[in-house]
């Protein structure tokens, strides 16, 4: 087994690489992300109603965060030796040897710790739950799923769109249909994202030993044709937010053009299955996503 550098660091190391660990730990956390998180809790709050009254939201939020924190940890310590095969990962603060196993470790369990904590104080147990339902797929079930099978994909999806739920649960523990809807937007979405992703970093999941279908299938044309299907049935299940929704002709018209947008970046990857391709879908992709979930709240 690889003997990795991050248990061979000292306990003796001068201020400037201290200092650098406590920006480590900021890494660990992923913020980019957990900025994301924190937008869909905000989202299914909204879409709920009765975020214009009620604080609880931002209870929410705060509790999410850390919880999220500390899922992120969890996967960073699980997968800190496939993690240093792999060129875009192998300079993490564990495998780059800048934080140790057990300081990631404790960093988890403090942030999960006062997350919890956090949320059973101040919001509904019903969110709560889910909360830290989202963090047990995502830390172990998705984690421990990446090196054995391509469904990897479709369980980590649930996790990356559970904390709408988070949001929509906090106040009262009731989940309204667009809530709902926004949960399997943001579900669906994952599905293209993840596949210009897999395609991008084929070789270093490949190296890293993880099975996503770009590795397993690496002609591309099983991702292509995930993107291309998924995107449709992400059109459509955007489309049946009308039902619950005022503004019905803007947001048709709106939601036609970006996921129509999509499934055309989708299509075009499917169709030539190059790295220009894959780029552009991810970036379409995130392009997509905010403006739609914007686009559905404004329209209610």
């Amino acid at each position: 087994m690889l003997k990795n550098q991050v248990l061979e660091m000292t306990t003796t190391e001068p201020a400037s690489v201290r200092g650098g660990r406590w920006s480590s730990y900021l890494e660990i956390a992923k913020p980019r992300i957990s900025t994301m998180v924190l937008f869909t809790v905000w989202a299914g709050s909204v879409a709920s109603g009765w975020a214009s009254t009620q604080w609880h939201w931002l209870h929410a939020m705060v509790g999410t965060l850390l919880v999220a924190a500390s899922g992120s940890a969890v996967n960073q310590y699980l997968e800190r030796y496939s993690d240093y095969f792999m060129p875009r990962t192998s300079r993490r603060p564990l495998p780059g040897g800048r934080l140790s196993a057990p300081e990631v470790a404790t960093f988890a369990a403090v942030t999960l710790g006062m997350g919890v904590a956090y949320l059973m104080a101040t919001v509904h147990p019903v969110a709560t739950g889910i909360c830290l339902l989202t963090w047990i797929l995502y830390a172990f079930v998705y984690t421990w799923l990446k090196p054995v099978t391509v469904w990897n994909t479709f369980v980590g999806a649930f996790p990356g769109a559970m904390p709408v739920l988070v949001g929509a649960a906090a106040y009262d523990g009731q989940i309204g249909p667009l809530s709902w809807v926004l949960f399997l937007i943001l579900f669906w979405w994952q599905f293209p994202h993840f596949m210009a992703i897999a395609w991008k970093y084929r070789e270093d999941y490949a190296a890293g030993g993880l099975k996503m279908i770009t590795v397993t299938e690496p002609t591309g044309r099983a991702a292509g044709r995930v993107a291309v299907g998924v995107a449709v049935v992400l059109l459509v299940t955007a489309l049946v937010g009308n039902l619950w929704l005022t503004h019905t002709m803007v947001y048709t018209m709106g939601t036609l053009v970006l996921g129509g947008a999509y499934l055309w970046y989708s299509w075009e990857f499917y169709g030539q299955r190059d790295n220009a391709t894959a780029r552009s879908l991810l970036l379409s992709s995130l392009v997509y996503l905010p403006f739609q979930m914007t686009l559905l709240l404004l329209c209610i």
